[in-house]
C-alpha cells in the first residue's frame, strides 16, 4: 500500500497472466481488485483440482496393475477341471512365496512335485519370466493343461505322455 498526497492504492498482480493493476482505495474500486482477486483463485483451484484428478487416475492406474501382479494369475489356455486349475494356481502362487522369482528351477520342481504328490507321476512344468521367450511341443493327458501368467512368470503344467500313446 503507497500513501501520499494523492491517497491509497492498492497493487494488484494476477498470479496467472502477471497483469498488474493499481486500484485507488474506495468501495468502488474494491469490487475490481476482488473480482481479479477471484478469478485468480478460482483458476488456480481449477488447476490444483485438475492435477488431482490426474493423480489420482495415475495412482489407480498403478494399483490396477499392482493388483494384477500381485496374485492375479492370467490364463493363456487350458482344458483342466476348474479344481485342478484352481490347485495349479494355488501351487504356483505357493512357489512364489517360498523362491525367488529369478530361481525358475525351483518354482518348477516345486510345481512338479506338488503335482505328483496329488495327482500321480507323470507331470511337467515349465516356467520363465515374462518377456523371454521358449518353445516347446509336447503330449499331455485331456484334461492336464494349463498355460498362465502369475506376477512376472508364465508357467505351462502338463502331465506328459509318451509319443506314441493318444495325445490331445
Amino acid at each position: 500500500m503507497l500513501r501520499g498526497s494523492i491517497g491509497v492504492y492498492f497493487v494488484v498482480t494476477k498470479i496467472s497472466t502477471g497483469e498488474t493493476s493499481a486500484f485507488k482505495q474506495g468501495e468502488e474500486n474494491m469490487a475490481g481488485v476482488e473480482q481479479i482477486i477471484l478469478q485468480d483463485v478460482v483458476q488456480i483451484k481449477l488447476e490444483e483440482l485438475e492435477q488431482h484428478e490426474s493423480d489420482i487416475r495415475t495412482l489407480r492406474e498403478q494399483k490396477d496393475q499392482k493388483e494384477m501382479q500381485e496374485g492375479k494369475a492370467v490364463i493363456e489356455d487350458t482344458d483342466m477341471p476348474l479344481k485342478i486349475l484352481a490347485q495349479a494356481l494355488a501351487s504356483a502362487s505357493r512357489a512364489l512365496d517360498l523362491y525367488e522369482v529369478f530361481d525358475c528351477i525351483a518354482f518348477a520342481a516345486y510345481i512338479k512335485k506338488d503335482f505328483d504328490k496329488m495327482h500321480g507321476p507323470g507331470w511337467q512344468c515349465v516356467d520363465s519370466v515374462v518377456g523371454t521367450n521358449f518353445s516347446c511341443f509336447f503330449n499331455h493327458f485331456k484334461g492336464t493343461f494349463i498355460y498362465f501368467a502369475l506376477e512376472t512368470l508364465n508357467f505351462l503344467i502338463f502331465k506328459g505322455i509318451s509319443s506314441n500313446s493318444t495325445s490331445s
